[in-house]
This record gives C-alpha cells, sequence and structure tokens, in this order.
C-alpha cells in the first residue's frame, strides 16, 4: 500500500482492531508504514500483512497468525530491548527532538540539555533523523543475568499423565478446581486462568499429595501466578505508553493548529497569490 494512504488511513472502532491492537507492542515507531499501532491494526483487518511490526518481532508475528489464520512469509528477527541516549556534551537543546517522540519520553527545553526517561522509551528511532547534531544513538538496555528459579525447571506434566479422577478437586479446601486449572496450564491459557480463580489458589500442597500421577500441581499454579502477573504489567505498561501516544498527538495537533491561526492572523487578506 502506498505510503502516503497508509498515513492518512482511519481505523476503525471494532472488537478485531482492539484485539489486534493490544497484541501489537504499542512502541508507535511507524516502522510498519503506517503511523501508529492502531492504524496498522486497523489495515491487518482489511488484508495488510502480519509481518511488518519489526519491535514485535516473532512472537507478535505468531500471536497475529493464529488470530488472523495466516501464515507468516517473513522470519522476524528476535528484537532487543533498546532506548534512546543523548549525549548531554553535544546536545544544544534545540528542542527538535520533542515533536517526534511518540510518548513524550524526553524531557527538555529551548536551550537547555535534554534527557531522555528510559522508562518510558520505547526505542523507536524517531528522535535520530530529527537530531541535527547526531548526539542521540540507540542503545540495548543490559540486565544482569538471573538465577534461575527453580520453579522454572518443573515440567507441567510428570512420569504420569493426568487420569481425570477428580480427586484433587475433591480435597481442594478453597473449593477451586486444580484438575481445571492444571489443563488451562498446559493450554496456556492465561486468561482463562485468572477467571476460574487461580488467585484464590494457597499453595497448600494438598492437591499434590492427592494426584495419583504425582503431577507437581502447586508448582505449576506458582509459575502460573508468576505468568499471570507478568502479562497483566505488560498490558498495563502497553495500555500507558497508548495513554501517552494520544496525549501526544492531541498537543501537537493543537500546537499545529495554533500556528496556523497565528499565520492567518498575521498574513490577514494580504495574499495576492490566492
Amino acid at each position: 500500500m502506498n505510503l502516503t494512504l497508509r498515513k492518512y488511513l482511519q481505523p476503525e472502532n471494532n472488537d478485531l482492531v482492539d484485539e489486534i491492537e493490544s497484541m501489537l507492542p504499542q512502541t508507535q515507531c511507524a516502522q510498519c508504514g503506517y503511523p501508529g499501532c492502531r492504524p496498522y491494526a486497523n489495515s491487518i483487518t482489511q488484508g495488510e500483512s502480519i509481518d511488518l511490526c519489526l519491535p514485535g518481532g516473532p512472537e507478535t508475528q505468531r500471536k497475529l497468525s493464529t488470530l488472523m489464520q495466516r501464515i507468516p512469509t517473513t522470519n522476524l528477527p528476535e528484537q532487543k530491548e533498546v532506548v534512546a541516549l543523548i549525549d548531554e556534551k553535544n546536545c544544544i537543546g534545540c528542542t527538535l527532538c520533542l515533536p517526534p517522540c511518540p510518548v513524550d519520553a524526553i524531557v527538555g527545553s529551548k536551550n537547555h540539555v535534554h534527557t531522555v526517561l528510559k522508562s518510558e522509551c520505547t526505542g523507536c528511532e524517531l528522535c535520530l533523523e530529527a537530531c541535527p547534531v547526531d548526539c542521540i544513538e540507540i542503545k540495548s538496555i543490559y540486565k544482569p543475568s538471573k538465577k534461575l528459579d527453580t520453579r522454572q525447571k518443573i515440567n507441567t506434566g510428570s512420569q504420569f499423565a493426568c487420569i481425570n479422577c477428580n480427586q484433587c478437586d475433591r480435597e481442594c479446601p478453597v473449593n477451586i478446581s486444580p484438575l481445571l486449572l492444571h489443563k488451562l496450564i498446559l493450554k496456556k491459557d492465561y486468561n482463562s486462568l485468572t477467571e476460574v480463580g487461580l488467585k484464590n489458589c494457597i499453595e497448600c500442597g494438598i492437591c499434590d499429595f492427592a494426584c495419583p500421577s504425582g503431577i507437581p500441581l502447586t508448582d505449576q499454579f506458582r509459575t502460573a501466578k508468576d505468568q499471570v502477573n507478568k502479562i497483566h504489567i505488560e498490558t498495563e505498561h502497553k495500555a500507558d505508553l497508548l495513554i501517552r501516544y494520544e496525549r501526544h498527538q492531541t498537543r501537537i495537533d493543537k500546537e499545529k493548529d495554533k500556528e496556523l491561526r497565528q499565520r492567518s492572523a498575521r498574513l490577514g487578506d494580504k495574499r495576492p497569490w490566492l
């Protein structure tokens, strides 16, 4: 699709577009050729490729492939977590990098040194081209390796498969269904796990003793809680980025409208070329 058409493509408010948008990383980087994640989500419902989101990488590509029932045509590389950094010694305080940032992650004012809020930066690279002195660079975020949690070593199964005896359900002291939780964990259906009461599990271990197959249910539930919490945090982060992006766009639009009104006021009717 022509980039000009992409730029002015208006999103539609429907459930499918919302679901696709929730899968996108909300970097608003425009690397897909669209001005933001929402327009790209809308275009996917109209037949656009699911292989254009570079920040999302193969994980987002797989989710879109499953949802849209399409086979990816390109293998996207794994993306590193990166942020923009400003060399404050060379920054001239021109503020030209502020408008391009889609989530207002750059702080600074005219003739003052700017800096980047690392916690808010999405690494979209849109500020690089705007800087007239090339004092901005993109760097990978260093994260020290953590000791592997022994819970991650627990397999979702055991030497024996679940025989659906319901013994764990009968013994559960908080009246949830360990059997149902176990099956949802095998399917990696973390949304449903929340709905059926995973958080109510007190990790007492009684279901482990009750299971004739020796499945480590308590360890499964503990690990699943960590994963559900991780997904919740990621969802909240995406929502926050989207709010920041929308506020940024609103402010930019107001500034443009103000400039147009001021220009019209200065020119008045003295425009012989019209």
